[in-house]
């Protein structure tokens, strides 16, 4: 049975993908999230957070006018005061050290690694819960429905693609730069845990 709190959690998701907010709305939902605001732009985003403040925020690190890392130092020291607090999760295919680093030091609460896994959210969003970033409120739930509830399914995932019309020839696979090192799962992991 999933908490009454998570239907009151207010969830933004910024990324310029469609199909990539429909997928973590679904890993969401299966969560037990159902409140979210969504856009494709860091400018849009920051209108609606002001707007309606969240209870968590996703946010892709490749986003116009400004990047995820621009975006977050904004939420963080703008003038909007309801919102400086919210945590900030950027999701992104970039695990360049300088990337990682700069969200970091711009007040990024957790970074999670494309492609998603139920798994991996659930397990930052614990986090998150633990060092008091996120309301008890908002992700109380038996541990282990949750890391169950939190997998899609193969048909989850084809729905969700047909939804939007993505085909499957369109994927890329993310190009990883020789000149700046890829940080490790690990590696982010303990940069975001102070360790």
């Amino acid at each position: 049975m999933k908490a009454p709190e998570y239907e009151e959690a207010k969830v933004t998701i910024i990324d310029p993908s469609r199909h990539m907010r429909s997928v973590l709305k679904q890993f969401l939902r299966n969560m037990g999230f159902h409140s979210f605001l969504e856009s494709d732009n860091a400018a849009d985003g920051l209108k609606q957070l002001i707007g309606e403040p969240a209870d968590l925020v996703f946010v892709e690190y490749d986003l116009l006018p400004v990047n995820g890392v621009e975006f977050t130092r904004f939420v963080r020291h703008g003038k909007q005061a309801q919102i400086r607090t919210v945590p900030v999760v950027m999701v992104t295919t970039h695990t360049e050290a300088e990337v990682v680093t700069s969200a970091r030091e711009a007040g990024v609460d957790a970074f999670l690694v494309k492609p998603l896994s139920g798994k991996n959210l659930h397990i930052h969003l614990e986090r998150l819960e633990k060092v008091g970033r996120l309301p008890r409120s908002v992700v109380r739930e038996q541990k282990s429905a949750r890391v169950k509830q939190a997998h899609l399914s193969v048909g989850d995932i084809d729905r969700i693609l047909d939804e939007i019309g993505f085909k499957r020839e369109h994927t890329v696979e993310a190009v990883r730069s020789t000149e700046n090192r890829m940080l490790t799962d690990e590696e982010i992991a303990s940069l975001f845990s102070g360790g």
